[in-house]
């Protein structure tokens, strides 16, 4: 079903490019709503502000450069905007806040990917403010977990958020926790629109995923990407003896594995795989499982409890941070006051990776600077893009 048809969901019409033509819905209307709102505390399983960390650099720095390839980002924006009566200078603001929030994830996770946080010289601007800057110095000599650094580079969005908006905070988070399933449902709807010519019977010759971007170890001129197979990377870096036996057939040592990439009428051809990431390194979602294909079968590890339980088995062309991201998929049961990935979940929407770690976002690829440009891509902009994986193993 394409989103421009007329459907109801969640008791709000959809019609149109820009979906929604009725906002009333999301506007609290008086004391009345704001006094519910004030007495509910916010739960972290049904708070999409508590249980998905850095959602709003997720809103405000996808798709914002056409040509776009859904405008379900941009109309959200808009009637956020509209919601809260921002000025325009309002408006800068708070896109400020965002692209600080989304640089510091990328430094703590082009941190993580290279062993160590990059310092700031080694980043484009914008400054980022020293609140988001001392989670990424702590994480990198080992005082707090990523998850720990994660919550603290969104509390000072939260606190930042706050300070701008004043009274209007309780508005903009009721706007939030009423977008996000709707948006859930918008983004299935859509996906599935766009896999209308799904394969079943053989690996995917393209994929359509969320692309984010990452800092290159050799700094961001590089042209590379980082996909979720690590065995796709050491092919490439000429690693072969950390293949394992079982898939080193799979994999040619020094094959120079690329992809090309499309994004409306902007490509990249020919870009090597030189990175593992953005989230998991067993994820290569391009390639059916065993009984399905010839080639290089897609793995299962055990970390992901959904995959590992069989509750639901990941889909070709479907990233586990997607499912992750968007369901829940391989949500962590609590036992003895720590998370465990590895047993069957109860479904909270709280998923994660192969590590544990809470996925902020659904991305399957991640783009170096230069390849994102190349896409017409601002820095630190995410998109939809189309993969080519007709090369990879």
């Amino acid at each position: 079903m394409m989103l421009s048809q007329a459907i109801t969901r969640f008791g709000v019409r959809i019609l149109g490019r820009c979906g929604r033509v009725d906002l009333s819905s999301r506007v609290l209307a008086g004391a009345a709503a704001l006094t519910v709102l004030i007495s509910r505390p916010c739960v972290a399983s049904s708070d999409p502000w508590e249980s998905k960390p850095l959602i709003f650099s997720y809103l405000m720095r996808t798709e914002i450069s056409e040509p776009r390839s859904t405008e379900i980002y941009e109309c959200a924006r808009r009637e956020l905007y509209a919601v809260l009566g921002l000025t325009e200078a309002e408006i800068e603001k708070l896109n400020a806040i965002a692209e600080q929030e989304y640089l510091a994830f990328v430094m703590l996770k082009s941190g993580d990917m290279e062993g160590a946080v990059p310092t700031q010289r080694e980043l484009p601007a914008p400054a980022i403010p020293a609140q988001l800057l001392a989670p990424l110095n702590e994480y990198a000599v080992g005082k707090i977990d990523w998850q720990s650094a994660v919550e603290l580079i969104h509390a000072a969005t939260d606190s930042s958020l706050a300070q701008l908006l004043g009274e209007r905070y309780l508005k903009f988070r009721e706007w939030i926790r009423s977008w996000w399933p709707e948006h859930q449902e918008r983004i299935r709807l859509w996906l599935e629109g766009q896999a209308s010519d799904f394969e079943t019977a053989a690996d995917a010759q393209s994929v359509y995923v969320f692309a984010t971007q990452y800092i290159p170890n050799g700094g961001s001129r590089v042209r590379e990407v980082a996909l979720p197979d690590r065995y796709v990377k050491f092919a490439n870096l000429g690693w072969c003896s950390s293949i394992p036996s079982a898939y080193a057939r799979y994999y040619r040592c020094r094959a120079g594995y690329t992809v090309d990439l499309n994004r409306g009428n902007r490509n990249a051809t020919r870009v090597r795989v030189d990175e593992v990431g953005p989230w998991n390194v067993d994820d290569n979602y391009w390639d059916n499982y065993p009984n399905l294909n010839s080639g290089a079968p897609r793995r299962l590890p055990a970390e992901f409890a959904d995959d590992y339980s069989r509750v639901r088995p990941l889909r070709l062309r479907e990233p586990e941070s997607s499912a992750a991201f968007y369901e829940g998929y391989n949500s962590p049961v609590i036992q003895n006051n720590r998370a465990i990935c590895t047993q069957v979940p109860p479904r909270r929407n709280d998923g994660r990776d192969q590590f544990c770690r809470r996925v902020t976002n659904p991305a399957g690829i991640d783009l170096s600077p230069a390849v994102a440009e190349e896409l017409g891509l601002r820095y630190l902009e995410n998109a939809w893009i189309t993969v080519n994986t007709s090369r990879l193993p």
